[in-house]
């Protein structure tokens, strides 16, 4: 067969003739970019593209930096070739090992020439900036306080021997030449030095003693004349004020202990519940006349302070006998109020007595069991009371009755009667929840404020609904009743009734915390009634007292500064329609529109809505006191302004009504110097007004009416507190009301016209035309394009960096797990090839 012999490669070829191989591009590596628009005559320079190329460089440089910096990140040292040249790329291997042998020579000279002494240079050894050379002795050389102390440390310390020879003191006048000196010499020279210095340390302490006891002494001869000595009887004390007091009481105060945990709401309850009936059933035995006995008597009252723990106090009073009989004591705790019981047997020497320490007691042991303390003798034998002895007697004494003992009569019938009046007179301690108007009002009728107060807390106590979860229900049906007896009291207006209802706030927000629902539902259906009784009377009349209360509870019970509230909203509402309708007829309609501009004001002093009809009234109200009838009074005050004027006398004086007498004295047809106190009020609500409306664009336009009627009714006569008070408010108001306020001009340039969304069409587009635009503006332009460019190439690049540092990172886990998986392999085989000659020996020996 004929040889078949190979074809050399193309590669060999080119080698063999000398030529250069020409790599040709691979079609499928080449990337053509399309263009949109094909331009005749313009040059493109990414028309194409070789990613592949491209890719293979770019992971080509970042092995060299990229993958270097990742596999050095945990190295902190680095070394670094600081030889000459290194890095200069443009010498020679040779050149740079010549240069370098240059430089080590001239170093190596330069480093033995340094301390060279036959030179002849100009630098030399010197001491003290002085050279060496220019000393002509050097006998005399002057040493520094350092060097010779270094010395004196040398011989002292290391005991000369490091040197050899030490020269002798020398004096100006006489030299001795220089010799050793021996160990003992230098060792005798340190031990004396040493006690000398001991000696200097101990004199110096012993003066500075010396020095401070003279010092205390005359000190304590200096104290005595001091304000501030020690002692009381030689120096003058300084006064002491509130502050030094205050310092001392801080410093001796009783330290904080420890206390049990805090109690749930039920325990408190159920707590102040049991109080309540024990009281009540000590105030009903006294009722009955039976008196408690023992240590549950206590000396309750109604004047009592409520809420208060009950102190048991033990009664000591003086027996005084006389002919065999007690004596009684004007002004004295009776003797069955201290002994406790009714028709007790007691003698004198078996009543337990407490004497002072420092009195000497003389008599017979007391034998009787009944007996705990004894008896003493006080006075002489002829005193007509025999003796006097403090009664202190206790609960475990017995009964036991003997002859010739005196008999204790019990309280009489006028006491006893007595006490059953105060018993009955007293407020009850327990109750059941009212179900009617008449029944609450029958519990607090003929009571004072403070007790309606306690009652009705007390209702709420006993029938907590923490203690009996039907109680809540019961308390929600007693809302309306409370609301209406507290409507109630100003059906009759007096001083006791106001303040009852000013107490009444209290208990009807808690009472309204139960059921936030239930009280919004049940003040709705109060005020919707206010509204149908309003409107059933055309309208014009003002709301009776009663109502303007219930008005007042809504404030006190819901929020008034809210946007919008169910209830408040609608009742601030009624008050403007009410101000802004009804017609003032007499003393009373002015005493309620008042009080509603006052509630006004209080619904809106957070919220500072705007009430025109609350200006409007007090600016008719301020009409009415103008000189003259020059007052302007606006809808619906402005009928019967006469009328009014006369019911609002004024007169000389400082006796100025209050306006709760006002409201109390309503009713009647004319009040004396009413009008001075309507005045003031009106005067105290329109202060309110300029505090609240101050900040309004418009606040000189709303008040100008007002403005009018005050500077007409300062021209009148007032007395000297409302004519004050009045110059006041017109100062205040003008202050407020005459601020500049910036005119309507002409604009000064064309308004810029409004822009429009609407895209803007080119007849004529061309791609690469660009906007005419100044040379600055095309600059920062050009300037932005190459920012945002930058940018973009830095993201791409960044993203390729963390791939390629993935891939990395992916590789080294991948090396690692075959590294440890070979491991594993080849443990395994050793363990397989060492069982399996373990196993052909056990054969072998089988064999």
């Amino acid at each position: 067969m004929p040889s078949l012999k190979k074809k050399p490669s193309a590669t060999v070829l080119v080698k063999r003739k000398g030529t250069k191989v020409v790599q040709k591009l691979n079609p499928f590596e080449v990337r053509i970019n399309k263009k949109k628009h094909d331009v005749l005559g313009q040059k493109s320079k990414s028309d194409k593209g070789l990613p592949g190329v491209a890719r293979s460089k770019a992971v080509k440089k970042r092995k060299k930096t990229l993958l270097v910096e990742y596999q050095q990140r945990n190295k902190t040292n680095e070394f670094v070739d600081r030889r000459f040249g290194e890095y200069n790329d443009d010498l020679t291997a040779e050149e740079k090992m010549m240069k370098r042998f240059t430089l080590e020579r001239k170093r190596k000279h330069e480093r033995s020439s340094l301390f060279t002494l036959n030179d002849d240079d100009e630098e030399g050894l010197t001491h003290y900036g002085r050279s060496i050379g220019g000393m002509e002795k050097f006998d005399h050389i002057e040493l520094s306080e350092n060097e010779l102390e270094d010395e004196d440390i040398g011989d002292t310390h290391f005991g000369g021997f490091l040197r050899k020879k030490q020269k002798i003191s020398e004096t100006e006048d006489d030299v001795k030449p220089d010799r050793l000196r021996s160990r003992k010499e230098i060792m005798e020279e340190v031990v004396a030095k040493s006690k000398a210095m001991k000696y200097k340390q101990q004199s110096e302490k012993q003066d500075v003693e010396e020095l401070l006891d003279k010092i205390n002494t005359d000190w304590k001869s200096l104290q005595t004349t001091l304000p501030f000595a020690s002692d009381g009887s030689k120096g003058q004390k300084l006064k002491t004020d509130d502050y030094d007091k205050t310092v001392r009481e801080l410093a001796y105060e009783k330290r904080g202990q420890p206390t049990d945990r805090m109690k749930t709401e039920e325990e408190i309850a159920k707590e102040e519940k049991e109080k309540l009936e024990k009281r009540e059933a000590d105030r009903v035995r006294r009722m009955k006349g039976v008196i408690p006995s023992g240590d549950d008597m206590t000396t309750e009252s109604a004047d009592y302070i409520r809420d208060q723990p009950i102190v048991k106090k033990k009664v000591q009073f003086t027996l005084r006998y006389k002919d065999g009989k007690i004596v009684q004591e004007e002004g004295g705790p009776s003797v069955y109020e201290a002994v406790g019981r009714r028709g007790e047997r007691r003698d004198p020497s078996d009543v337990g007595g407490e004497s002072d320490s420092d009195e000497d007691c003389e008599g017979d042991d007391a034998s009787d069991a009944t007996g705990d303390g004894d008896v003493c003798e006080g006075g002489d034998p002829g005193d007509e009371y025999g003796s006097d002895l403090e009664s202190d007697v206790s609960d475990h004494e017995s009964d036991i009755e003997e002859p010739n003992q005196p008999i204790i009569k019990g309280p009489s019938k006028a006491e006893i009667k007595k006490m059953k009046k105060l018993a009955s007179k007293e407020l009850p301690y327990t109750f059941s929840v009212p179900k009617s108007l008449e029944e609450l009002q029958a519990i607090v009728s003929n009571r004072s404020p403070e007790e309606c107060l306690t009652a009705v807390e007390r209702i709420h106590s006993c029938n907590h609904p923490s203690i009996d979860p039907g109680n809540k229900q019961k308390l929600q049906d007693f809302l309306p009743t409370f609301v209406d007896y507290c409507t109630s009291l100003g059906e009759q207006p007096t001083r006791d009734s106001l303040e009852a209802l000013d107490k009444m706030a209290r208990p009807l927000f808690k009472l309204s915390q139960l059921s936030p629902l239930n009280t919004a539902q049940v003040f709705q259906k109060k005020l919707q009634l206010c509204h149908q009784l309003w409107t059933i009377s055309g309208g014009k009349r003002y709301p009776p007292l009663s109502e303007v209360f219930l008005l007042k509870l809504i404030a006190v019970v819901f929020p008034t500064s809210d946007f919008e509230h169910p209830i408040t909203t609608p009742t601030l509402i009624l008050m403007g329609q009410l101000l802004a309708k009804c017609a003032v007829k007499n003393l009373s309609d002015l005493v309620s529109g008042l009080l509603l501009c006052q509630l006004v004001i209080e619904y809106i002093g957070q919220s500072k809505r705007l009430m025109p009809e609350l200006v409007n009234f007090l600016t008719s109200v301020v009409g009415y006191f103008a000189v003259d009838g020059t007052g302007i009074c606006l809808p619906p005050l402005t009928g019967k302004v006469s009328h009014m004027s006369s019911l609002l006398s004024v007169e000389g004086g400082e006796s100025i009504p209050t306006f709760l007498s006002l409201i109390i004295d309503a009713s009647q047809p004319r009040a004396k110097n009413a009008g001075c106190c309507v005045l003031k009020t009106a005067l105290s609500a329109i202060s309110s007004i300029v505090a609240l409306y101050s900040d309004l664009p418009s606040f000189s336009e709303l008040v100008a009416p007002l403005l009018t009627n005050l500077q007409n009714a300062v021209k009148r006569s007032w007395p000297p507190s409302i004519e004050e008070l009045l110059t006041e408010t017109l100062e205040l108001v003008c202050s407020k009301g005459s601020k500049d306020k910036n005119v309507l001009q002409l604009l000064t340039q064309k308004p810029k016209s409004i822009r429009f969304y609407e895209p803007k069409f080119d007849e004529i587009y061309e791609v690469n035309r660009k906007k005419a635009r100044s040379k600055s503006v095309g600059e920062r332009q050009k300037l932005k394009h190459k920012v945002k460019k930058e940018i973009k190439g830095a993201i791409r690049e960044i993203r390729r960096d963390v791939a390629f540092l993935a891939k990395e990172k992916l590789s080294e886990r991948l090396q690692l797990d075959n590294e440890r998986a070979a491991k594993t392999k080849k443990i395994l085989h050793d363990l397989q090839m060492g069982q399996h000659e373990v196993k052909e020996e056990r054969r072998k020996s089988r064999r």
